[in-house]
C-alpha cells in the first residue's frame, strides 16, 4: 500500500539480476548520465556511490524514479540496456 514501508519493498519492482556484463559500455553510459554529478562513483553533486553502493533493484529504482536531489532516467531518454549496463 502506498506509504508503507519495508526493507527494501519499495525496490520491488525492480528486483532481478543485473542483465548487462558489458563493462565498457556501462563505464561511458556511467560517464554520460551519472559522471556529471558522481565522478568515478565518488561523491561531488550527489553523494558517493562508492561509499554507500546499493543493490542492483536499489540502483534501478533510483534511476527511474529520482529522489529529491536527483531527476528521474526515463526509458526514453536511457534505455533498460543502458540502464543495466551501469
Amino acid at each position: 500500500a502506498e506509504g508503507e514501508s519495508s526493507a527494501g519493498g519499495e525496490a520491488a519492482n525492480y528486483e532481478g539480476p543485473i542483465a548487462s556484463t558489458d563493462v565498457e559500455r556501462g563505464t561511458e553510459r556511467f560517464e554520460t548520465f551519472c559522471g556529471g554529478c558522481h565522478p568515478g562513483g565518488q561523491e561531488d553533486v550527489g553523494p558517493s556511490l562508492i561509499a554507500d553502493p546499493h543493490s542492483p533493484a536499489r540502483v534501478r529504482q533510483q534511476i527511474r524514479e529520482g529522489s529529491a536531489q536527483m531527476r528521474p532516467f526515463s526509458a526514453a531518454r536511457l534505455n533498460d540496456a543502458d540502464m543495466e549496463a551501469i
